[in-house]
């Protein structure tokens, strides 16, 4: 006679496994043991408290990268409504720590983008020198210590003798 293969049944035996240990486990007895276990499961802060506790995306980040943002809206215009526009922009993301640093870089770079896509529009109703934005070289490259290729600018006009 053939023996009938063992069939696993790995929910059942997780099921099986779980409804046995709320069984054994026993509930709380006074509060203390239940913020105890609450710790345990990570629903309450852990002692000493630490306010950057289990926020390790930004282990490695330095607050002031949170803060200073200015360099990020270097090329943007430096007078008129978007310059201030973007200088609360920067007031509000630099004082929410709820996002992290990359996150306050991509809504600076949506800005920027949108500012750009949107330029057309932004000249009909403002003089075109409050919407232009300057060239400048990439922050990866600056950071990296790579050489950029160099900016080619038109020549100045010359102004004819009077």
């Amino acid at each position: 006679m053939a023996s009938k293969p063992k069939v696993e049944l790995k929910t059942w035996d997780a099921l099986e496994k779980e409804e046995l240990h709320k069984l054994l486990q026993q509930p709380p007895k006074n509060a203390f043991e239940e913020m105890a276990r609450w710790t345990k499961q990570g629903k309450l802060w852990r002692f000493p408290i630490n306010n950057e506790q289990d926020f390790f995306r930004e282990e490695n980040v330095d607050f002031t990268e949170h803060i200073f943002l200015e360099h990020l809206i270097a090329d943007f215009p430096q007078k008129g409504p978007i310059k201030q526009f973007m200088d609360v922009v920067l007031y509000a993301l630099s004082c929410n720590p709820y996002i992290s640093v990359a996150e306050k870089h991509d809504h600076v770079d949506w800005f920027r983008e949108w500012f750009k896509e949107k330029r057309s529009v932004l000249t009909e109703v403002m003089p075109a020198e409050l919407c232009d934005f300057v060239e400048r070289e990439p922050l990866e490259a600056v950071a990296a210590g790579e050489p950029t290729e160099p900016r080619h600018e038109a020549p100045a006009k010359s102004q004819p003798a009077a």
